[in-house]
């Protein structure tokens, strides 16, 4: 048995040096942004030699630490490359925050070529291991020929030719089910990336087909392509990547069909055939485990988007939702105790304000709605004058 392992190996003692450094820039970093804020005033003088004297020293230290590591890195690797770009980079910044104006004139960039080494250093440490193949031989063979000689490139390229004007670029290939029987196939149109199809397309080959027995036609078709489509007759079974918006749109002019067992209600006042009640009891009993897999799989605020009078007409494929982050470090080195209620949330802005701090939030209907879910209040009540906020909804 081969077993292949990746070690950072010269590697590792840059990468540790710049973390070191990372961390250290960040505390310079807060610190002066509690001296300044988050928009320093170029024209004012700071004073930081006097205010903040170990961060003052401290940016020019790190820039020649910087310049050290890139050539470290240069000696490793052999050439300056883009590998070295955000080190220099760095450097060079550092180097120039040698006075007031300079330090408040850069403190934004500042701010972002620490997150570039974050993520510099991240990239670094993922480094891809890319093989084509292995080949064993006795010790004193020749080698095969590793690259295509002029004639088997030019047949290769040339077969390529050939066959680009028989491929169906917008259908992914699907896998054969492996029973020689012919499955039910349901034409799917998706409107994202051709990356995202592809891992949509090994989603259905490696469990979908297998699991239900059923073949996808899954296609990569522009935006825009379906409201002609549509009009016209030609339109998917399926549709991916569809905004919440235009599914309602669809559903309201009854170009969707519903997917849940309301969808198919017989509708007080209406006057239905035999052969119509039957399709409804069918569909019904098709979409019959409906609740069970939205329970199992979503949380019911992502299903509001996508139905209307009761009857849903699709399903989420993402669910954004707002999340809090906060710095223990720096609630720590203000004295704050994490707060645990909006209250306290509320009672701990005046200490961050007096630290050039700030607590973010959304102040627009995203931030209303925060809070209305959290006490499970409706945005929509079923009468407009029940609820003042749906007046102009």
């Amino acid at each position: 048995m081969i077993e292949m392992e990746v070690v950072l190996g010269d590697m590792a003692d840059i990468l540790h040096q710049v973390e070191v450094a990372m961390t250290t820039l960040n505390n310079y970093y807060l610190k002066i942004l509690m001296l300044t804020g988050p928009t320093p005033d170029i024209y004012r003088t700071y004073k930081f030699d006097e205010q903040l004297p170990e961060v003052f020293m401290g940016l020019q230290t790190y820039s020649k630490l910087f310049y050290k590591i890139s050539d470290e890195l240069e000696a490793i690797i052999g050439s300056k490359g883009e590998n070295s770009v955000i080190l220099d980079n760095t450097a060079f910044l550092l180097s120039r925050m040698n006075s007031d104006y300079q330090i408040a004139k850069n403190f934004s960039t500042f701010k972002d070529y620490i997150g570039s080494l974050g993520t510099w250093i991240m990239n670094t440490k993922n480094q891809p291991l890319l093989l084509d193949y292995i080949e064993f031989t006795p010790a004193g063979s020749k080698l095969p020929q590793a690259n295509a000689n002029f004639w088997q490139a030019f047949a290769h390229e040339f077969s390529s030719f050939i066959m680009s004007f028989f491929a169906d670029y917008n259908s992914l290939g699907a896998k054969d089910n492996g029973t020689g029987k012919d499955l039910p196939t349901v034409e799917t149109w998706i409107f994202s990336g051709r990356d995202q199809t592809q891992i949509v397309r090994s989603m259905i080959n490696d469990d979908f087909m297998s699991a239900y027995n059923i073949k996808i036609d899954l296609k990569l078709v522009a935006g825009g392509t379906l409201l002609p489509a549509t009009l016209s007759g030609t339109g998917p079974d399926i549709a991916l990547s569809q905004g919440s918006g235009d599914i309602i749109n669809y559903a309201i002019r009854s170009a969707v069909m519903g997917i849940n067992p309301a969808a198919y209600e017989p509708e007080e006042g209406k006057t239905y055939t035999d052969a119509e009640l039957d399709t409804m009891a069918k569909n019904r009993e098709i979409f019959s485990d409906y609740d069970q897999i939205v329970a199992e799989r979503y949380d019911p605020s992502a299903l509001i988007p996508l139905t209307l009078y009761g009857k849903s007409y699709g399903l989420p494929e993402t669910q954004s939702f707002s999340m809090l982050f906060y710095r223990m470090d720096i609630l720590a080195k203000i004295g704050i105790e994490v707060p645990e209620t909006w209250d306290d949330v509320y009672a701990i802005i005046p200490a961050l304000q007096n630290n050039n701090l700030q607590f973010g939030m959304p102040n627009s209907l995203a931030g209303t709605l925060l809070f209305m879910y959290q006490k499970n209040e409706p945005l929509y009540k079923p009468a407009v004058n029940d609820n003042p906020l749906t007046y102009g909804m």
